[in-house]
Formats: C-alpha cells, structure tokens, sequence
C-alpha cells in the first residue's frame, strides 16, 4: 500500500479521489508496476474510516507530486522499493512501541485474524483479502473463529428443544 496508486488516475496522472473504497488495480513493486497476482487480486476493498482519514490527510501532503500518495521523504519521489523502508523506518517504529517486527504480508494476517476475533463475517473479510472464496480464508484463519462465538450450537440445539414437558413426545 505504500506506493499506492488509485485505479480512477487518467492519462495525465491526476490523483484519483480518497473514498470508502479502493480498487487496486496496480501496485509499484521492486520497481516495476504490476497487476494483481490473482483474478480475484482485483477487488473492492473496503476502506475504515480510519484509514480514509489517514490516507487523506497523506494525500494533502504529496497531492502535487503525481498520483501516488506516499513518497519518500528524502527525494519526494514514489518508492522504489520497501526495503529503506523495512530497514529503518518501520524498524524504528516498532522498537520506540515496544513491537516485534512484522513485515507487510504478517501485518495482513493480523487484520484477518483480528477481524474475525472481532466478529466480522467471513465473506467479507475473503472479500477484503482478495481471496478467490471464503474457504481459503477458513482454512488459513480457522482458529480464530471460535473465539467469536462462545455459544456455538446453542442456536440448533434451539431447534430440537422439546415445546412442551413431556420429552417422551417425539416430533
């Protein structure tokens, strides 16, 4: 996401609108733009508010530097590459917060679990991965699942509840 780029830019490179959503449909990686690596890589995803308000006020700053939103500090150019930022940058961060390292792709993995430990359904957070189906997300992430729902059967066992006292009844 760092060297971001829009998917609404025309030919003259204007910075595209920040909104609830973003398509990606490119991305600046080691120093090449390439598509997605997948069909289902070019998605919608859903931006948090949070993220909008981020992105927009990053936007404010590098709004006359072209289409991408983030820059290198030190040239005011798009990013080559991650890795200055990897190595010091980032690092720095996650030390002055107390933090492990975490690089882009286990940063990733801890959105997916935190939301489904938060209780977001699993369509949607397949959906904001870009995996292909919900099952490849259930497969990855199943372990945090449960956790989301303590009562887990008690619903069907709901069901088969008898109405009345008499147990010996049968339906």
């Amino acid at each position: 996401m760092r060297g971001m780029a829009g998917h609404s830019t025309t030919a003259t490179r204007t910075p595209a609108p920040i909104s609830g959503a973003w398509r990606p449909t490119r991305a600046w990686v080691m120093g090449r733009m390439k598509a997605p690596k997948t069909e289902a890589g070019v998605r919608v995803v859903e931006l948090l508010a949070l993220a909008i308000a981020v992105l927009k006020a990053q936007r404010a700053r590098t709004a006359l530097a072209g289409e991408f939103i983030f820059h290198d500090p030190r040239t005011g150019a798009r990013w080559g590459s991650d890795q200055s930022l990897r190595d010091g940058d980032w690092q720095r961060v996650l030390r002055r917060a107390g933090g492990r390292y975490r690089d882009r792709y286990q940063m990733r993995h801890s959105f997916a679990g935190q939301a489904l430990s938060a209780g977001e359904n699993i369509m949607w957070v397949a959906k904001q991965m870009g995996h292909r189906d919900w099952t490849i997300t259930a497969k990855k992430y199943a372990r945090w699942i449960p956790s989301i729902v303590p009562d887990a059967g008690s619903k069907v066992a709901t069901l088969w509840t008898p109405e009345s006292d008499d147990s010996s009844e049968v339906a």
